[in-house]
């Protein structure tokens, strides 16, 4: 049998089996996200914002004693604009530049309360500290987006609401601020314990002494290895990094350009914008400002999937892992990298991880959304499709902008027969993954098992102009150009596809019938006699030959039907008598016997097997039949 039920694979003749198409697309940095190529099961992607999930942790150690850090300078609005413009911001990108530590007059009052009867800075610094420590929690932040300090300060009193690293400083420093305190964000990258983290907590300068202050790790005057104090244009970039557009970041690192976390973000967001050359451009600087952090060999990771070195990327990425173990995306990206690769149970551990390690909800929802569609990918590799469907209506659930559950979902649904339900779930994709090309192909096989082969040729042509080498796309764009009775396109589309897929029976014999309509049936015969005699073709499989051997007039036309009666282990005698009939009926209309040429096409589509690709064409046949007996 041939089908393009499972978006373009053979459920059971042991023919055209597409990989189970382009999904989890992982996040290449602290900050932003991108989408992969296809890397052999072309499985599917997500979004994670940066932060480490240190929770409430004491960290031991002598106090800090740093005193050679120097102060950054201190910016009035008007002079932040004039240093970002003097780090390379046009004019016109200035109103895009956000001070995310600004303050409200409301702020100022509760910082003034906070404070009331504090006698020195030192106590002034302690008193905020002791204050916020009260929203301390496991839990992960709500944000969406990195949040300003005024932001967070809205939100401080919502019932349920948590907060983790950023958030806290940001809000922490924006108060130290209104009392009169030198506060600053800080960028840390090694904690107190010795482990590689991306992670951020605040520093106030008193009496030319940096006092770091640290609310997700519940400790004040922590003594945090490697950091960066930073200025508030370099804390600017942060936080424009921290939102995945390219643009954004590209500004991000004019004024942070020698963070590597800002230029991981920006290497992200040119992964994702396809930019290759410039991303590997921006990744030699990275190499260069963090030849061994943690982010470095992720994106190295990245790359290297960009161009199918699958076990290369999941060394760089597990070198990632050990280098920052308490660091929820790269235990995403690895989980990405074995789920590409088929190893399910190893995807499963390093999501749940993930999850566990979630600085945000929506990055903890997007772990256990990938945990759903591994198990949904799963249960298709075992024809559960019910069990597939439950799965991937809890990613949905989990995650409503996830493309890869939809993908999941549209396909349990085909092999339930549910195409409406599919190709609602296919536009979802589209609509969320416009440059996708494996989503073009799923709807261009929901619509023509729907019937709508215009739409479906219209999906398959613009599946190739996105991405020529998806697997059997020149086959389905042969078939349907055979069905819409474009023979010399179909040949062309078929010879290409049998250079992809030299061994396909079923493309050989939709080449000599197409061959054979224009009128080549010599020619048509010589090549698939060919094919037969070079060791090419399976001889263990049965059913194929006696085609072969029919259409080459081998084998008469009753004993084709007739083997059609015998099931096999891959193909059963419905589906067997479906392609009987719909060769019986071409080769009855190739010698002009309409009459019975309609009966055979009759009897295929009656067989019921709507996946067959066989039963398609029988019923575009009698379409073309029909409307030639009608015309006047």
């Amino acid at each position: 049998m041939r089908t393009w039920s499972t978006f373009g694979g053979a459920n059971g003749g042991g023919r055209r089996s597409l990989p189970d198409s382009d999904a989890w697309c992982p996040p290449p940095s602290l900050t932003s996200a991108l989408a992969l190529r296809p890397v052999k099961l072309y499985i599917l992607t997500a979004i994670f914002l940066a932060g480490a999930s240190l929770l409430l942790i004491s960290c031991g150690g002598p106090r800090n004693q740093a005193t050679n850090i120097t102060q950054p300078p201190d910016y009035t609005e008007q002079g932040l604009r004039e240093a970002a413009q003097k780090r390379g911001v046009t004019p016109q990108d200035l109103p895009s530049i956000v001070n995310a530590l600004a303050s409200t007059p409301e702020m100022q009052a509760w910082a003034r309360l906070l404070t009331n009867g504090a006698t020195n800075d030192l106590q002034k610094a302690r008193m905020l500290f002791d204050a916020l420590l009260t929203h301390a929690s496991e839990r992960p932040s709500q944000f969406k987006r990195p949040p300003t300090a005024v932001e967070v300060f809205k939100a401080w009193n919502t019932p349920g609401s948590s907060f983790r690293c950023q958030e806290f400083s940001f809000l922490y420093a924006s108060l130290a601020r209104a009392v009169g305190l030198k506060a600053y964000y800080v960028d840390v990258t090694e904690d107190c314990r010795g482990i590689k983290v991306a992670h951020g907590c605040a520093a106030v300068f008193i009496a030319g002494r940096p006092i770091f202050v640290d609310l997700t790790y519940s400790s004040f005057d922590v003594t945090h290895r490697k950091f960066s104090v930073l200025s508030d244009v370099e804390t600017a970039g942060v936080y424009l990094s921290g939102v995945a557009d390219l643009r954004l970041c590209q500004l991000a690192s004019k004024l942070a350009p020698n963070l590597p976390a800002v230029h991981g973000a920006l290497i992200a967001a040119l992964l994702r914008a396809d930019q290759l050359p410039e991303a590997q451009s921006e990744l030699s600087r990275l190499g260069r400002l963090d030849p061994l952090g943690p982010d470095t060999y992720a994106l190295r990771a990245l790359l290297a999937l960009r161009y199918d070195k699958t076990e290369e990327a999941q060394q760089l990425l597990r070198t990632a892992v050990d280098l920052a173990p308490e660091t929820s995306n790269f235990r995403y990206l690895l989980g990405n990298s074995y789920a590409g690769s088929g190893n399910w149970a190893e995807a499963q551990k390093c999501y749940q991880e993930a999850a566990r390690l979630a600085v945000n909800e929506e990055a903890e929802k997007l772990a256990q959304a990938a945990i759903a569609c591994v198990q949904g990918e799963e249960s298709l590799a075992t024809q559960h499709w019910q069990d597939a469907l439950a799965s991937y209506d809890k990613a949905v659930g989990l995650t409503p902008d996830y493309f890869v559950a939809y993908f999941g979902r549209a396909r349990a649904r085909q092999m339930l027969g549910d195409l409406d339900g599919a190709a609602t779930d296919c536009e979802k994709v589209i609509q969320l993954k416009p440059g996708m090309a494996e989503a073009y192909f799923a709807r261009a096989s929901t619509r023509w098992r729907k019937g709508d082969l215009d739409g479906a040729l219209a999906d398959c042509t613009k599946c190739l102009s996105l991405n020529p080498t998806i697997p059997f796309t020149y086959a389905m764009l042969g078939d349907l150009l055979y069905d819409h009775h474009q023979f010399p396109q179909a040949l062309d589309a078929l010879r290409k596809a049998t250079q992809e897929d030299p061994l396909d029976f079923y493309l050989r014999f939709r080449m000599f019938l197409t061959q054979s309509r224009l009128g080549r049936l010599t020619e048509a015969s010589s090549e698939l006699e060919e094919f037969l005699r070079s060791g090419k073709a399976d001889k263990t499989k049965e059913w194929q030959l006696k085609i072969a051997e029919f259409l080459l007039g081998h084998l008469a036309e009753r004993d084709l039907l007739q083997a059609a009666e015998t099931p096999d282990k891959l193909t059963t005698s419905s589906q067997k008598r479906c392609e009987a009939c719909f060769y019986a009926g071409t080769m009855r209309l190739l010698a002009r016997d309409e009459a019975t040429a309609v009966n055979y096409f009759e009897k295929c589509v009656a067989s019921g097997e709507t996946p067959l690709i066989e039963y398609g064409s029988a019923k575009t046949e009698l379409g073309f039949l029909h409307t030639a007996a009608n015309a006047p």
